[in-house]
């Protein structure tokens, strides 16, 4: 991790349970609290409305979104959009298909919730069809990562220039840059610098992208469906990508399957709740250092 709140993050998610249950503090309640937060179970603040959204969203993580990004024209899936607490996401979610099931995403190493998944089907390889929505928040519940993917029946296939046009009428942004956009395949991507420009490409890693790939940040899969970076360049404010294929029809000209994802960094940790966690941590260990303090040894 290159930055102090990516150390911070990695510092909180690193706590043990039986560390917790020694102190003084209940840093798995202030954990419950963070989260709590972003489920609405009580006001979260500095995050997003689904009616407004705030370049504040950001603001927890010392990098500022684009209040362009956040608000109610900004680029969003099926209506979702990054910068809702949690709740605000499934209440939005669950309004746009009420047959999902959702089960809480689990990161797989911190072991803490860090989202939740939506789907219909039994996988993306259901001769049915299926429809997954990920969803993905912070410490402090607000989301930073969303994404759907849907697979088809042949006979719901969608020809790739149909998706194209469809992609490149809600992404495109007006007056916006495009740059090496790929004519014949469905490589497509849009990322966003600081200020909420939008260069168009067929990736996110090219010449002159503010969202360029960091040198050693792994690529994470956090559930079946949605993998992200561990770290993303410090001048990127929101990517969307997309996936595609045709595995049933076998013409990739008839596609029955295509996924967008769309992530935003500045809002992927809450320093806030970070620094909390790690100054109640400070503490207990303090507290624990106290009981003892007075024990000498037996020489």
């Amino acid at each position: 991790m290159k930055t102090s709140a990516l150390f911070i993050a990695a510092l909180a998610l690193t706590a043990s349970v039986e560390s917790q249950a020694n102190g003084g503090i209940d840093l798995k309640q202030i954990v419950k609290q963070s989260v709590d937060k972003g489920l609405g179970k009580e006001p979260a603040s500095a995050t997003a409305t689904a009616n407004g959204g705030s370049a504040q969203a950001g603001a927890a993580t010392g990098r500022t979104m684009p209040a362009s990004l956040l608000s109610s024209g900004g680029p969003d899936i099926a209506g979702i959009r990054v910068g809702l607490t949690a709740n605000e996401a499934r209440q939005a979610v669950q309004k746009l298909n009420p047959g999902y099931k959702f089960i809480p995403i689990i990161h797989p190493g911190s072991k803490r919730e860090v989202g939740f998944q939506a789907s219909v089907g039994a996988n993306t390889s259901d001769p049915k069809g299926a429809d997954f929505f990920s969803v993905l928040f912070n410490e402090g519940g607000t989301v930073w990562a969303i994404k759907r993917d849907q697979a088809l029946p042949p006979s719901k296939a969608i020809l790739k220039d149909t998706l194209v046009q469809s992609l490149k009428t809600k992404y495109d942004q007006p007056g916006g840059q495009v740059m090496y956009r790929d004519k014949i395949t469905v490589n497509m991507a849009w990322v966003y610098d600081m200020a909420g420009k939008q260069i168009a490409s067929f990736s996110t890693n090219f010449n002159y992208t503010p969202c360029r790939e960091v040198p050693y940040s792994r690529y994470t899969p956090i559930s079946d469906n949605i993998s992200v970076y561990e770290e993303y360049a410090p001048t990127c404010s929101m990517a969307i990508t997309i996936n595609t294929s045709a595995l049933r029809t076998g013409n990739q000209d008839m596609l029955d399957r295509y996924a967008v994802q769309i992530v935003a960094p500045p809002l992927q940790h809450d320093v806030g709740t970070l620094n909390a966690e790690a100054a109640a941590r400070e503490q207990q260990k303090k507290n624990l250092e106290n009981t003892v303090r007075d024990n000498k040894p037996q020489l």
